[in-house]
């Protein structure tokens, strides 16, 4: 039996020598005499597989660069950007004023513009509780100076108490 395991040891050393790659796994014997063969490991790989893995990775590269980098090459948005008309925000105002914070329902009230835009066009432009009014900065300096002194350096709470 010790000379089995020897010959096995002997053959696996001399398979290893020859060839560069290890044996992702064990070799099997159908009989207990049989040597390790230059079979049992796995041949090694061909160089062109290299090369078409990277020319691969050129290839999807090369693809993000060309529809990222350049302005020409980038893919053009379906929808431009168009002004609001007078029934658009009227049909907004109403569905806002129905279903307040529901820019679904909004989107689907005014038609063709999204929950997103109908967002946008309330908080930015349409809301009654926005101040149009100019700029006061004694005012607003006021303002910060009383969140400052309770809150100091946390501007999103002063921001929120105000």
């Amino acid at each position: 039996m010790a000379a089995y395991a020897d010959r096995i040891a002997s053959a696996a050393i001399a398979n290893a020598i020859a060839s560069p790659m290890l044996p992702s796994r064990p070799a099997t014997t159908s009989s207990p005499g049989a040597v390790l063969s230059a079979s049992a490991f796995p041949p090694p790989r061909p160089a062109a597989a290299s090369s078409s893995s990277e020319a691969r990775r050129f290839d999807s590269s090369q693809r993000r660069f060309d529809t990222t980098s350049l302005p020409s090459a980038a893919p053009q948005s379906k929808a431009k950007p168009r002004p609001w008309t007078q029934d658009e925000d009227k049909a907004l105002i109403q569905s806002m004023t129905d279903a307040p914070e529901d820019y679904v329902k909004a989107a689907n009230a005014v038609g063709d513009r999204s929950n997103i835009q109908c967002r946008a066009r309330w908080t930015d432009h349409l809301d009654p509780n926005l101040d149009k009014s100019p700029w006061r900065p004694e005012e607003e300096d006021a303002v910060l100076l009383v969140g400052l002194a309770e809150f100091q350096t946390r501007w999103a709470k002063a921001r929120a108490h105000t």
